[in-house]
């Protein structure tokens, strides 16, 4: 506990703006002094947060500093899908035929996975989505636009 003491800022430091923006920056920043992950930086934040909060409670501190704060929030990265790796309408119906083929005709191996991949590609479920869709929530009309009401979705924790 010493050495926590001599290495931590005294508490009421922190009514210095200055201070609050050096630590508002090392929150933002991992051990290496690269940038850390946005969800890394707002659960390091709320925990900091949580424990001002208790240092007003105890009269420590007037007020919580992170509130008079606002991070500058950096420029987004602007994306582009690789179309590399992404599907393509041909490879799609490819893929969707290829499956007709996976096991026997009374396995119904080969269907389940067509109409799973079919979900996916065409109606853009996730896999989570696609594996809780029932027959009742799909209305498919002979001709035209069919409709599907998501009612349950099956996640597989720790699945990609």
């Amino acid at each position: 506990m010493r050495w926590n003491e001599k290495a931590s800022l005294p508490v009421g430091e922190l009514q210095e703006i200055a201070r609050v923006h050096e630590l508002i920056d090392g929150l933002g920043r991992r051990l290496d002094g690269k940038p850390a992950a946005t969800q890394t930086y707002r659960r390091r934040r709320a925990v900091v947060f949580n424990a001002l909060e208790f240092a007003v409670e105890l009269e420590h501190l007037t007020s919580n500093p992170l509130s008079r704060v606002r991070r500058k929030r950096g420029k987004r990265a602007v994306q582009e899908v690789d179309r590399r790796v992404v599907v393509n309408p041909r490879q799609a119906r490819e893929l969707l035929t290829a499956l007709t083929y996976v096991g026997g005709y009374e396995r119904a191996s080969g269907r389940r996975l067509r109409a799973f991949f079919g979900c996916l590609y065409y109606a853009a479920m996730r896999p989570g989505e696609a594996l809780g869709l029932r027959r009742s929530d799909c209305t498919l009309p002979a001709k035209g636009w069919g409709r599907i009401e998501l009612a349950e979705a099956r996640p597989t924790a720790g699945k990609a």
